[in-house]
């Protein structure tokens, strides 16, 4: 059964990261594209239903994407936006 969940989650990781890298390479958003693969991903017969704990993306996933947009932040536009920041945040 884990090894099931292993497998799944490492096709999710690569199907990510081939449509992230098709959407640098013709300048769209990478999120658009992604929402785009997984509508289309729904309407495919026989593609399985992918549930995922969420305590792995809680724990696993969420950080190393928080950290890489922690480190691709400006602080000029931080602070240009901090109000909005702080209302956004509560």
């Amino acid at each position: 059964m884990r090894v099931h969940a292993t497998l799944e989650i490492l096709g999710l990781v690569i199907t990510v990261a081939v449509v992230a890298g098709a959407s640098r390479r013709y300048g769209l958003p990478a999120p658009v594209l992604l929402v785009a693969a997984g509508v289309i991903a729904s309407y495919i017969p026989g593609v399985p239903r992918v549930e995922i704990d969420p305590d792995v993306i809680l724990v696993g996933l969420l950080p190393p994407l928080l950290y890489a947009a922690a480190i691709r932040t400006s602080l000029v536009d931080f602070r240009a936006n901090r109000q909005a920041i702080a209302v956004l945040s509560v």
